[in-house]
């Protein structure tokens, strides 16, 4: 049997620098065609809102519910810890085998943390590869002593068409709605846009998150003015320029 441990958030970082959405289910989809993995462990932070859609639509759409989710969060300090879980769960794991050469594993993370682990393991008969982005600075270093999986590639060097398409919706109905002065929330604004244009509540809310985290979009607080006096927040264009760079409409 083969398993794949998928660190979630790491990808998810590699993604947001980039401005590419991460579509864990095509990851699963040749994870399994090229390399007959038969296993899913999806570890990541499911307190947060974004793992938690990312995680459901590819568990909807191409693993069927089967992919085994792993939380890294702790309630006791409120921190996620990504890593060590990865790390702890794949060694947990490996040492459970009735033989320690039973199972095959695959790592899929964008840092190189987990590397004196898949050393040990390795020295112990164990059969472990990991999948590591190219553009990684000591991706030829590591490639020289472990096993590196390089035709699933984890850095994808900028927005594709269908990312450049959900930026430029985003930023059409926040202009719209910035024009008829009104105050969308994000559920709002990723209802809307699977409505009207299709894009999955997931890709949506990957780059809400990504355009507010480098201040391209920003999340305004109303307190005490929503229905029934609840607080809520709305988002805006906080940057056109920025995000007409992204889009490729420059001249808008």
């Amino acid at each position: 049997m083969t398993k794949a441990y998928i660190d979630i958030q790491s990808i998810l970082q590699e993604h947001q620098r980039e401005f590419h959405y991460f579509d864990l289910s095509q990851l699963c989809k040749e994870l399994r065609d090229k390399h007959q993995v038969t296993q899913f462990f999806l570890v990541g932070n499911y307190n947060n809102r974004l793992t938690k859609m990312i995680v459901d639509e590819a568990q909807t759409h191409e693993l069927h519910h089967e992919g085994v989710q792993i939380d890294s969060f702790n309630e006791y300090d409120s921190r996620s810890y990504d890593e060590a879980t990865c790390i702890t769960e794949l060694s947990k794991d490996f040492f459970c085998q009735e033989s320690l050469d039973e199972n095959e594993y695959i790592l899929v993370t964008t840092n190189t943390a987990a590397l004196p682990m898949i050393y040990f393991m390795t020295q112990n008969s164990g059969k472990v590869s990991l999948a590591l982005p190219k553009t990684h600075p000591a991706y030829e270093q590591v490639k020289e002593n472990f096993s590196l999986i390089d035709d699933i590639e984890l850095s994808n060097g900028g927005p594709s068409i269908f990312d450049r398409i959900c930026i430029k919706e985003i930023r059409d109905m926040l202009t719209w709605a910035e024009e008829r002065q009104m105050n969308p929330t994000r559920m709002v604004v990723i209802n809307q846009l699977k409505k009207f244009s299709k894009i999955e509540p997931a890709m949506t809310s990957f780059f809400l998150n990504t355009l507010s985290h480098s201040k391209l979009i920003l999340d305004k607080k109303h307190e005490n003015e929503g229905e029934d006096g609840k607080t809520f927040f709305s988002v805006h264009i906080a940057d056109i320029d920025g995000i007409n760079q992204l889009v490729g409409d420059d001249d808008e």
